[in-house]
């Protein structure tokens, strides 16, 4: 009797598996709600590929070539002095057809299209969400993110199923819509949930690949609140270029600027998962900036096509009532009356008990009319953590391969504060560093160096912890170019050993690999930036003392200065009898090495000059000093030094100590500091909610990073502390009475 019992029992947990609405019935039935004239009416444009366009193909007529529009700040500069709407029209027509500007993908190399149900619709006129099926039927319904509804709000308890719920509407997104179409924005303060989608790894034949979704452009797996804020910026910068672009040219919204033009440009959605962390973990002037953003957006979102997607399990702190507003479209899972009444505006999710208290949702998008209300069973997205497979996996493998066969790739900005990489590899370790990824970076940056005359090298800063723009070759890297030309140097400004230590290093890194096209001289071997005797691979032309610093700083510029007038000047040895006779050979000789296959002279070709100094008290005691007897001063030396290959590197913790003509020399502004003046004297803004372990970037008078200070996370390594410390700890207490000293 207790065998059949078990029997009886275990048939039935059988079954009720069985019976499971699972994503892999779902997914399949995603096509069945576009029916054939809405296809013909709203596909045949042919911007993706949609089911019009599949059969088009398969009768041989259709185009298989898509014109994929960027983001349209390169068309605004172009564009933004053009008075008449023709004459901009005509100018943009132009820009879209070159290569250079609009990708162009060929899915004529997709094999067996007629078999795939994925990427078949386009987002001219708005965003598809699919939460599940209608209750009591079979078919996918979607609620649209459009002109009506152009931004939702999601809530549930503990428990409602939400995280799955969300997974199901971005996975349908992501069949739904080629990633021209939809760019995803992903923000989680549990930081587990969306960073799924940034970091599966599959294997295709003998070739092993990383799948992040190609529609994701940024997850913020993190609680850091000025990340976040700079991910809601940037969003909003480019909706404000989209909508210049469109009142420029004649437009309304996103679908007459597609529809006139016929390229693909991107509808782009944030979705924030567990929002109201955002309002527990910012100050209330962070509060009130996420505010001030969230209403721009929305106040822009209709006619850009930029859409948010807000989930909570609580509403209670979080939006204001006029912002909340704007979130027309509601879905509610299973959650107190109090919940289900805020957000639906009825009291319809409360209702959901018993076997509807998870997997069900309730959308309105009508303004809270329980008439309007539309009742969903949200499909189950199965996951096997244990071997890292199932639905969501499968999702991203698929729609990566798809993109990757297609020659579409994009940089995935992906901040995850457990992912943070050390400066270097451990010892007969495998693990990511920052002194891995430098291999990387320097070969593929190696041309770039080599054919822009105005750029030196590039640094890289590491991973971004602020969200900022890049445009590199093959890195998703942050970095910035180090430009020849006036005032040019580095300051780097820390409050604590570690902080200027780390500046050190970091730089110290990179000039490594430059040896042989760099010389280096460290001011003062006493001082912190002694340790870089120890770092393997950074060669060290001289340490310079109180004695040798004047003559060897101004010898160089003085022989440099005669080699660049003799190169503006004629290039005939008769103008070497205007030179000094001592210099006359030094001058010949580097200005020969000089030469390009151009004919052209270019201090590039020489070995650059580095001073590293660590102490500000040293360049401003010999302002005085230097500039006497018909030499340089300091000033002329600074301005003009990193235009004759030469280039001053200088730490320190107080920008207050520097006279301001030492100041300006310095462009590139490093700082790790809690200073309000330091931030001041840089040109940025002061962070009030300080963190240590944030370098924060500025290079005055570039439009670096749109105004916006590129701020980059810390690795964690204590090699560094051992290296340089401990020397900078010693030269803070004497740096002052040293420079006194020199004559």
């Amino acid at each position: 009797m207790d065998s059949l019992i078990a029997l009886q029992q275990q048939n039935k947990a059988e079954n009720a598996r069985k019976n499971i609405f699972t994503f892999q019935k779902y997914k399949n039935r995603l096509t069945n709600d576009v029916s054939e004239e809405s296809s013909k009416k709203e596909y045949e444009r042919k911007y993706s590929i949609g089911l019009t366009f599949r059969k088009d193909l398969e009768d041989g007529n259709g185009d298989t070539k898509i014109r994929v529009c960027p983001e349209l700040s390169v068309v605004w500069e172009r564009i933004k002095r053009e008075k008449q709407v023709n004459e901009a029209r005509k100018m943009a027509e132009q820009l879209l057809q070159e290569d250079s500007i609009c990708q162009t993908v060929d899915i004529s190399k997709l094999p067996n299209m007629d078999r795939s149900k994925i990427w078949f619709a386009t987002t001219e006129n708005g965003i598809d969400i699919r939460p599940g099926v209608l209750s009591g039927g079979n078919e996918p319904k979607a609620v649209r993110l459009g002109d009506d509804c152009v931004h939702a709000l999601m809530a549930g308890r503990t428990g409602s199923g939400k995280s799955n719920a969300l997974h199901v509407i971005i996975t349908s997104l992501m069949y739904e819509y080629a990633p021209w179409e939809l760019h995803i924005n992903l923000a989680d303060f549990k930081i587990v949930e969306l960073s799924k989608y940034g970091n599966v790894h599959y294997e295709e034949g003998d070739q092993s690949y990383f799948a992040a979704a190609p529609h994701v452009e940024k997850i913020a797996a993190t609680d850091s609140m000025e990340y976040v804020l700079s991910v809601m910026y940037d969003m909003y910068e480019k909706m404000d270029t989209r909508q210049k672009v469109f009142a420029a040219l004649g437009f309304q919204k996103l679908s007459q600027f597609r529809e006139h033009y016929g390229v693909a440009l991107a509808r782009e959605i944030l979705i924030v998962d567990e929002f109201q962390q955002m309002y527990e973990l910012a100050t209330p002037k962070q509060a009130d900036k996420i505010n001030q953003l969230i209403k721009m957006i929305t106040k822009l979102g209709r006619a850009t096509g930029y859409h948010l997607l807000f989930a909570s399990q609580s509403m209670s702190g979080t939006v204001r009532a006029d912002v909340l507003s704007n979130f027309k479209l509601r879905l509610c899972l299973p959650a107190d009356e109090s919940v289900s009444t805020m957000v639906l505006g009825n009291r319809a999710a409360a209702e959901l008990t018993g076997n509807e208290s998870k997997g069900y949702l309730i959308a309105n998008g009508e303004g809270g009319s329980e008439n309007y209300n539309l009742k969903y069973k949200v499909p189950l997205i199965k996951e096997n953590e244990k071997d890292g497979t199932g639905d969501l996996v499968d999702a991203l493998r698929e729609n990566a391969i798809l993109a990757r066969k297609l020659g579409y790739q994009k940089n995935l900005d992906f901040y995850r504060e457990e992912a943070v990489r050390p400066l270097w590899r451990e010892e007969n370790g495998n693990n990511s560093s920052l002194e891995g990824d430098l291999e990387r970076f320097y070969h593929n940056t190696r041309d770039t160096v080599e054919y822009e005359k105005s750029v030196e090298d590039y640094l890289l800063l590491g991973d971004s912890c602020v969200y900022t723009r890049t445009n590199g070759k093959n890195t998703s890297l942050e970095y910035i170019p180090l430009l020849i030309g006036d005032r040019k140097n580095i300051l780097c400004m820390g409050d604590s050993i570690y902080q200027r230590a780390y500046m050190i290093e970091l730089l110290a890194l990179q000039y490594a690999r430059r040896k042989e096209q760099n010389s280096n001289y460290i001011v003062h071997g006493d001082s912190a930036v002694r340790g870089l005797l120890k770092l393997p691979g950074f060669q060290v032309e001289k340490e310079l003392g109180p004695k040798d610093i004047t003559r060897i700083i101004q010898g160089n510029y003085k022989v440099r200065s005669m080699i660049q007038q003799f190169s503006l000047l004629k290039k005939e040895e008769r103008v070497l009898k205007n030179l000094p006779e001592s210099s006359r050979d030094i001058v010949w000789r580097y200005y020969q090495s000089g030469l390009g296959a151009d004919g052209e002279f270019c201090f590039k070709k020489l070995r650059s000059i580095t001073f590293w100094i660590n102490g500000y008290h040293m360049l401003g005691d010999l302002m005085q000093e230097w500039g006497q007897r018909g030499n340089p001063s300091m000033e002329e030396i600074l301005k003009n030094g990193t235009n004759v290959g030469m280039r001053f590197i200088l730490f320190g913790t107080k920008a207050a100590d520097l006279p301001s003509a030492v100041t300006r020399g310095f462009e590139y502004r490093f700082l790790m500091s809690n200073d309000e003046s330091n931030y001041t004297k840089s040109g940025m803004q002061y962070p009030k909610e300080y963190k240590e372990d944030i370098l924060r970037v500025r290079v005055m008078n570039e439009a670096l990073n749109r105004q916006k200070p590129g701020l980059y996370i810390l690795p964690q390594d204590e090699k560094l502390v051992k290296m340089f410390a401990v020397d900078i700890e010693k030269h803070d207490n004497r740096d002052r009475e040293f420079f006194k000293n020199i004559s």
